[in-house]
């Protein structure tokens, strides 16, 4: 169906990069055609299957920034924390 479209191979590349240097480069590639597919698709005005795929790899890829955000080195996101982290569990003085 929508397999052989251009952002998929991409969209498919960026999920299951392993590389974490090339991570970033390739969901912004695939972001790119996505986003541009989708535009083809809503200016045609035809319902399409493909449209819901497109959202749903989109929605796959935000998963994955928030992922590497939450999971990057605390230099790299320190200025911006995805959510409130809580206080680090005091010890019981009476345990």
């Amino acid at each position: 169906m929508y397999h052989s479209e251009p952002w998929y191979r991409p969209y498919l590349s960026a999920l299951f990069e392993s590389n974490a240097a090339l991570i970033g480069a390739r969901m912004l590639l695939a972001e790119r055609l996505i986003a541009a597919r989708e535009l083809e698709l809503v200016n045609s005005h035809m319902p399409s299957a493909e449209l819901r795929a497109l959202n749903r790899a989109l929605l796959a890829l935000r998963a994955l920034a928030l992922c590497r955000k939450a999971t990057a080195p605390s230099g790299e996101n320190a200025s911006r924390p995805l959510r409130h982290q809580p206080d680090a569990p005091r010890s019981n003085p009476s345990s």
